[in-house]
């Protein structure tokens, strides 16, 4: 396992949450979950694969807000030029003394965008990403090459 136990350990018990129609749904890690909109519920369990990424703090670095806002900026044009359908996303610890902004990328038939996902994690110095494959929430290192199954989300999720 790459990285610390410790750090593994934040990623595994992080709360997610997807900005979507103008509120934020989290969709792990909540004590309390609202109904998320059907279409969102759909593009997370329904959709060939989804993967939340970031830009912030490479490696663990902590960098200033403003050079992770940066980083985001250019990720954020990444996913743009590649065409990739996203949504705004978070993760925080649970008890919200820590954050970073990202992004929910969308695969959609018959775009599986997998590897591109995973060389972005890389460029961006990330140490992991969240998929989602199957409806099944998981964290897996930015080489791909450790997969660990956090929740299944056709459950934990409420459609509207």
């Amino acid at each position: 396992m790459e990285g610390s136990t410790d750090l593994w350990r934040v990623y595994l018990e992080a709360k997610i949450e997807v900005f979507y129609e103008e509120s934020w749904y989290c969709i792990s890690g909540c004590a309390i979950k609202r109904p998320c909109p059907k279409t969102l519920y759909d593009d997370l369990v329904s959709c060939s694969a989804a993967f939340i990424l970031t830009a912030w703090n490479p490696y663990s670095v902590v960098l200033e807000d403003h050079e992770n806002e940066q980083r985001n900026q250019a990720l954020e044009g990444d996913l743009v030029e590649l065409r990739l359908p996203y949504y705004p996303a978070r993760g925080s610890s649970r008890s919200d003394n820590y954050s970073e902004s990202g992004f929910l990328v969308i695969a959609r038939e018959p775009l599986n965008p997998s590897d591109l996902v995973f060389d972005l994690a890389r460029k961006y110095d990330q140490a992991a990403i969240y998929e989602i494959v199957g409806g099944v929430l998981r964290c897996a290192d930015a080489n791909g090459s450790l997969v660990v199954e956090m929740e299944d989300l056709s459950e934990a999720l409420l459609s509207l």
